[in-house]
């Protein structure tokens, strides 16, 4: 019979308690939609690179390489821990398009004749593949295809080992290897620029004069675990043909830019949610807290009458319980709404075959388990009230606070207050545990935003580094071999040319103790103008004219210091081995290489002053010049800066405006639930007292104040504390989903923290203008009343 008067009470408290009910709800469901949203994300990434990976045949090692010829490839399918091997040819070239003006680079890979092959298959979206006899038929990538609206049948001419050569596009398609497109030296994509072309063997051979050899290889393992032995292996057969890069699939660039993204998918679904669930049990405490007591006599009744304090609990548990599945619902509702529009943007972005969004069961549980432990947690502290009250006790009233026994009330300083202001602090300090629950909160809030915010301000910082410091040439020409460095006067004569510098590059694998790493040797020009070297604080960085330095993230790698002796052993040429000392290490947070001058590379490689890569600017128009420099014979691919530049901020811009208008969303919600719910509660427990002020002749404007006020307080103490707390779990963040291929400087401005703090602000000004509506509406001779 209780047990049903227990549950009328419980329905009756869930109506008239209704508004903020949704209010933490809707907490409650962000929580559970930020986790099953992102979490539903990477599970739809992950299953659909797995199934690509599996089904079309993604090899265990690529190895690029000099001519070799093919009678290796059955000497290495013969190794233990081999499965298959395939060769293949790859070469970049120009690309002439007639909607193109800017320089563009194809990078072609050979296919069986007619054929897929049977490793790093083609996924064909449209078309078919070239025809087994054709010597002009292509499959292009997705991305290069959708960018400049091209259609099958349209033709693009390119330069091949100083022969021009027309192609025409009978498909478009994508493999587990060119998930993102990357041109080689490149750090992200550029659809606009850069395409893969898939053609057939005979095509490409006799332009490359590679009829019976290969320079590319990949390779499949029986199993994984022989990675290391066949790489060994692997490496002493093919050393002397020139192996340029021996890569595990771990380490192949399109693998690592998505093994990445899901990386911070994951983090971001573990970490952000539990903001949300904080601050939905810091409410609920403070809603279940008020509820108890003005409920103390009914529980006092309820007790003397034999009801125990655990079905005292779980009517109250239930309540809590309540709020937390409809914020569930509503959270599925919020997390498919967010899934389905990241996996839209993502399939923007990485060029999945197949790509569709999908959830499991384990993310629901989690979801529930996640609210349910929100409740609990949320009421648990209340509930303690219950269990301390006994029957008589709790028939009293509860006992004034005595303020003249605080330090605070004896304080000189306190005692010049104005009257008001010290109603407020006193209104603060009688319930601290509230007071922190609202402000955290609040500072929950501030950081959501600064987590959503800062992304613009670090890929800025990036921008300036890398473009605005660091490179400061127009466009970069690269050679397809090492040239004597007059080369590059012979640039700078072409007109429109300003300036130019010749740098050379050689790739190399260094070794030291028992750390070994692929990487390259650059050497600069003296005098260089047109590149930097820079440190964390954007600070330009000399490089040393005789000795070698070696940056900060390869020395790390590595485990050395200042003054270590490294082996090197170079990738090209005679492969030769050499051992340096590190003369310095360098701070710079992009480069990865051992750096030094031009001259000093080319006294320890005892060669003649070599160049394979040119920096340029101009003012001609990019089309000009590009018609000047697409046809000498020497040239493999010619670049823009910003051309690259503006595709890159155009692709980032739609994930950075998604982002910051989710997390905009959310964090307002924050400030308006807690807001709203502390201005409830203080409402619900002061009604007597503000009617009392209002039939005394305040006005209502001065009522609300000495409500309001106490929020405000609580929101000029408790920003700062959220932009000190957003400033550190922002550059944890970033350190825990940076790449190491792809470092972004943490950097977050002042504007950051002002929208936040504006966006707090206005949330809370909502809240405050709902509860002044309601005090119009308060009846104040019934308040009166109610408390005899």
């Amino acid at each position: 019979m209780v047990n049903k008067y227990l549950i009328k009470s419980l329905l009756r408290e869930l109506l008239h308690l209704k508004s903020q009910i949704l209010s933490i709800s809707l907490i409650v469901g962000i929580g559970v939609g930020v986790y099953f949203g992102f979490s539903s994300t990477h599970q739809s990434l992950l299953e659909s690179r797995d199934h690509f990976y599996q089904e079309y045949n993604f090899p265990h090692l690529f190895a690029h390489l000099h001519k070799t010829p093919n009678y290796l490839l059955s000497r290495i399918k013969d190794l233990p821990g081999v499965k298959d091997t395939e060769g293949r040819i790859e070469h970049d070239a120009l690309l002439t398009l007639p909607k193109l003006k800017e320089p563009g680079v194809v990078h072609f890979v050979s296919l069986p004749n007619g054929k897929q092959p049977n490793y790093s298959k083609l996924f064909l979206l449209q078309g078919r593949l070239p025809s087994a006899h054709s010597n002009n038929e292509v499959v292009i990538s997705e991305s290069f295809f959708l960018a400049h609206n091209l259609k099958l049948g349209d033709k693009f001419s390119a330069n091949i080992n100083g022969s021009k050569k027309t192609f025409v596009i009978r498909g478009v398609g994508v493999t587990p290897e060119h998930i993102i497109a990357l041109q080689p030296g490149s750090s992200f994509p550029d659809d606009l620029h850069f395409t893969i072309a898939w053609v057939n063997h005979s095509a490409l051979a006799p332009l490359l004069n590679m009829s019976t050899s290969f320079n590319s290889l990949v390779i499949q393992l029986n199993q994984p675990h022989y990675q290391d032995s066949v790489k060994s292996q692997v490496e002493q057969m093919l050393e002397r043909y020139g192996l340029l890069q021996l890569l595990s699939r771990d380490k192949q660039m399109s693998a690592v830019y998505v093994r990445e993204e899901l990386k911070q998918l994951d983090v971001q679904a573990k970490t952000i949610p539990i903001i949300f669930f904080l601050v939905a049990a810091f409410i609920l405490n403070i809603v279940i807290s008020r509820l108890i007591r003005s409920q103390r006599t009914q529980i006092a009744t309820l007790k003397s009458l034999g009801i125990g304090n655990y079905s005292i609990s779980t009517y109250y548990f239930c309540f809590s319980l309540v709020i937390v599945i409809l914020g569930t619902i509503l959270g599925f509702v919020i997390g498919s709404w967010i899934g389905r529009n990241m996996v839209m943007l993502y399939g923007y972005y990485y060029h999945f075959p197949i790509l569709k969004y999908k959830f499991t069961y384990h993310q629901l549980f989690i979801s529930l388990l996640f609210s349910v432990l929100t409740a609990f947690f949320g009421t648990t502290k209340a509930l303690k009230n219950i269990f301390r009250l006994s029957p008589a006790e709790a028939l009293k009233p509860p006992t004034p606070i005595n303020y003249k026994n605080k330090w605070l009330e004896k304080s000189l300083f306190f005692q010049q207050l104005a009257i008001q202001l010290r109603m407020i602090v006193r209104g603060v300090i009688t319930t601290p545990i509230r007071s922190l629950s609202v402000g955290l909160g609040l500072s929950f809030a501030v950081v959501l935003l600064i987590l959503g915010l800062f992304w613009n301000d670090s890929l800025n910082a990036l921008m300036f580094s890398q473009f605005g410091i660091r490179q400061k040439e127009t466009g970069q020409i690269t050679l397809s071999r090492e040239m004597e460095a007059k080369v590059v006067k012979q640039i700078e004569r072409f007109p429109g040319i300003l300036m130019a510098e010749g740098y050379r590059s050689i790739p190399v694998k260094i070794k030291f103790n028992n750390q070994e790493e692929v990487s390259s040797i650059k050497g600069f020009p003296v005098n260089y103008a047109l590149t930097d070297v820079i440190n964390e604080t954007f600070t330009p960085l000399k490089i040393p004219k005789d000795g070698f330095h070696i940056s900060k993230n390869l020395a790390q790698k590595l485990s050395a210091s200042k003054g270590d002796i490294l082996e090197i052993e170079l990738l090209e040429g005679r492969k030769r081995k050499l051992r340096i000392p590190i003369l310095n290490i360098m701070d710079s947070f992009y480069e990865n290489q051992i750096l030094t001058s031009r001259s000093h590379l080319a006294k320890i490689l005892q060669t003649d002053d070599l160049v394979n890569s040119i920096l340029f600017r101009t003012y001609l128009d990019p089309s000009e010049l590009y018609a000047k420099l697409k046809n000498l014979p020497a040239v493999t691919s010619i670049t823009y800066k910003d051309a690259a530049v503006k595709k890159f901020q155009e692709t980032s811009a739609k994930f950075l405006l998604v982002f910051a208008f989710i997390f905009s969303l959310f964090a307002a919600a924050i400030g308006f639930g807690i807001t709203y719910n502390n201005l409830r509660v203080t409402l619900a427990e002061r009604d007597w007292e503000l009617s009392t002020m209002m039939i005394l002749g305040f006005r209502q404007s001065e009522v609300f104040k000495t409500m309001a006020h106490e929020i405000t307080l609580l929101l000029i103490v408790f920003v700062p504390v959220g932009w000190v707390l957003g400033f550190y779990n922002a550059r944890w963040i970033l350190m825990k989903l940076s790449m190491e291929e792809f470092p972004i400087p943490f950097s977050i401005t002042s504007l950051t923290f002002l929208i936040a703090t504006f966006v707090i602000v206005m949330s809370t000004l909502v809240s405050y203008f709902i509860i002044y509506n309601g005090l119009k509406k308060m009846d104040l001779v019934a308040t009166l009343k109610s408390r005899g």
